[in-house]
C-alpha cells in the first residue's frame, strides 16, 4: 500500500458534511488522518475547522465558484453529484473523485475517495501567489497554463525550471475542467 492511501484513511473516503451554509458541520477520521500525513494540522477537526465556511478553505476564485456551483447543483436536483481530480503532493499524482451526496434539510455529505497514485518526477513543490503574472494552475487537474496550453507540472524541467525552490502559482480552472463540473443535465445537448 502506497502512503498516499495510507494518509487518506486506506479504504475510508475523506468525508465531510456541510449545513445549509456550506459550513462543515462534521469530519470523519479519515479527514483528520490525511491533515495529518499532508502537514495540514491547522484544519484538522481539534483545530477549529467545524462551523467554518468550506469556501474559507478553497484557494482561488474561480476554484471558489466552481465548488460553489457544483454544491448548489446537488443541491437543486437532490441527487448525488460526482467528478474526478487530482489532489497531488510534492512527489505523487493523486487521482481522486469527489461525491457530493444531498442529505435532510439542505445538508450535504461530501465524499473524497482516493482512486489511484503514480510518482512525478521530478518533484516540484507550488506556493501560492497573488501575483496576477504568477503562473496559474488548475486546481482541479493540477495541469499549469503555458500560453493557450496546460500542461502537467513535469513540463517545468523541460523548461528549465529549479527543483529546489517552489514554484509560486495562482490557482484557478482550466476550461477543460470548467466544462466538465458544469455537465449539461441528463437529456440536453449543446447547441
Amino acid at each position: 500500500m502506497d502512503s498516499a492511501r495510507e494518509g487518506a484513511g486506506a479504504a475510508d473516503p475523506v468525508t465531510y458534511w456541510l449545513d445549509a451554509y456550506d459550513r462543515i458541520v462534521a469530519v470523519n477520521e479519515a479527514w483528520d488522518a490525511f491533515a495529518a500525513a499532508n502537514g495540514g494540522e491547522e484544519v484538522m477537526s481539534t483545530n477549529g475547522v467545524i462551523g467554518q465556511s468550506l469556501l474559507d478553505y478553497v484557494v482561488g476564485d474561480k476554484t471558489r465558484l466552481v465548488i460553489d456551483s457544483c454544491l448548489r447543483v446537488a443541491r437543486g436536483m437532490a441527487r448525488p453529484r460526482q467528478w474526478s481530480y487530482r489532489c497531488d503532493s510534492p512527489s505523487m499524482r493523486r487521482y481522486q473523485r469527489m461525491t457530493i451526496i444531498p442529505d435532510a434539510e439542505e445538508t450535504l455529505r461530501v465524499e473524497h475517495e482516493l482512486l489511484r497514485t503514480e510518482p512525478i518526477v521530478p518533484n516540484f513543490h507550488f506556493g501560492f501567489s497573488k501575483d496576477r503574472d504568477a503562473l496559474r494552475r488548475c486546481s482541479i487537474c493540477n495541469r499549469l497554463e503555458y500560453g493557450t496550453l496546460w500542461c502537467e507540472s513535469t513540463a517545468l524541467a523541460d523548461r528549465g525550471a529549479e527543483v529546489s525552490a517552489p514554484v509560486q502559482v495562482a490557482y484557478t480552472v482550466c476550461p477543460t475542467c470548467e466544462q466538465l463540473a458544469h455537465p449539461l443535465p441528463d437529456g440536453l445537448t449543446p447547441r
